[in-house]
């Protein structure tokens, strides 16, 4: 990305509500407390939707004319088409979903989310009705590397790295899309303080090459 376009985006996404990299004292102590109780350990999804709810909303129908022979309805048979041929699309997502609306008590488990900058309001908008929204790591687009502004270690992963270890964890659970991809990425940036298993769901599954001309 360049510069200039990587500070615009640093501007308008960095700063999104929950951002675990810059959470206020007290929310702050608070999440070391849960993160305590639970044995040092945390949930942590990698970009889990396929698609949002509320981007589906604002999606133009005719934006893929060239996919009408399997999809004539444009972008929504095509997400349609590939979680009828994909079924752990789904299976990735509804484990998010039902794991944010579980654990979002103060006494469950943290989860945090690693969400594009562009698509956190569309996040935000789809848990509206949690009791409380899942930590969020915003993240470059089409990249799990961490948004931050103002860097304290070399790079943005030793930032997040140092940050993690401040709060306490020391395991992580992993999953979410695009596990060739996007998932392990983040598992082999996170495998090098802490214990991270894989034992999310993950699409595709380990050693299945499901990807198709949008890497999906």
């Amino acid at each position: 990305m360049h510069s200039l376009h990587m500070e615009q985006y640093l501007s308008t996404y960095a700063d999104c509500e929950n951002n675990i990299l810059t959470l206020p004292d007290k929310a702050k102590y608070e999440l070391i407390s849960r993160i305590a109780a639970h044995q040092n350990t945390v949930r942590a999804y990698v970009h889990p939707f396929f698609i949002l709810h509320a981007e589906r909303e604002h999606t133009n129908p005719n934006l893929l004319p060239q996919f009408s022979d399997i999809t004539p309805s444009g972008w929504a048979g095509y997400y349609q088409h590939k979680r009828t041929i994909h079924p752990t699309i789904s299976i990735v997502e509804n484990a998010f979903r039902d794991d944010v609306l579980s654990h979002s008590a103060p006494d469950q488990m943290p989860v945090l989310v690693f969400e594009e900058g562009h698509r956190i309001a569309a996040l935000i908008q789809e848990f509206r009705h949690a009791k409380l929204l899942p930590y969020i790591v915003p993240t470059m687009a089409s990249n799990p590397t961490p948004l931050v502004k103002k860097p304290l270690f070399s790079t943005p992963w030793d930032t997040l790295r140092e940050l993690l270890l401040d709060l306490g964890v020391r395991r992580i659970n992993l999953g979410g899309m695009l596990s060739g991809q996007c998932v392990e990425v983040a598992h082999t940036q996170l495998q090098r303080v802490f214990y991270v298993e894989t034992s999310l769901p993950v699409h595709p599954p380990k050693n299945e090459l499901t990807v198709d001309y949008f890497g999906l």
